[in-house]
């Protein structure tokens, strides 16, 4: 039998770049367990530990209808490698791609942003940089944060300021 489970995290710091792309789904060959009382669980949440839910959503009797529900319920997902567990078959993260912190994000734009972005950049030519930001990121595998219009936004009015002063 095959078994779906999803971890989720719960807690404060979702943004952070440890959780950004926590969540994921695994194929197991053991059920999960309540994390009170140890009973097998299912489907539905078994608790939560260290900021850390676990969903079980049913039983399978072979792995292809195991993989066609992940497709089924939870759109696209990408393959990841988990060797944590010796029980887990596969194991998934949501979304097509990997999602950047922003920090990361940050890191990722800074040498563009210092290019693309000028003093008299409109915003319509801001939202056309985002897009194309995305683009490239999404063509290596990952998308950004949605902190990258701010980013943008925040360079272009430091540039401001400093013709201001300048003058």
């Amino acid at each position: 039998m095959y078994y779906l489970v999803t971890l989720r995290y719960v807690g404060p710091n979702p943004n952070e770049e440890i959780y950004i792309d926590f969540d994921q789904i695994q194929i197991s060959t053991s059920p999960a367990t309540k994390n009170g009382n140890k009973e097998i669980c299912l489907e539905g949440w078994c608790g939560t530990t260290d900021d850390i839910a676990i969903y079980a959503h049913g039983q399978y009797a072979t792995l292809d209808e195991a993989r066609s529900v992940i497709i089924k319920n939870f759109g696209e997902v990408r393959c990841f490698e988990n060797s944590d567990q010796q029980d887990v078959i596969e194991a998934y993260k949501f979304g097509r791609y990997r999602r950047m912190s922003s920090q990361e994000t940050a890191d990722w734009s800074y040498d563009s942003i210092q290019f693309d972005i000028k003093h008299d950049t409109t915003d319509a030519r801001i939202q056309e940089l985002v897009l194309a930001y995305e683009a490239e990121a999404n063509s290596q595998g990952s998308t950004l944060h949605g902190d990258l219009e701010e980013f943008m936004i925040e360079h272009r009015t430091e540039l401001l300021e400093d013709l201001v002063e300048d003058a």
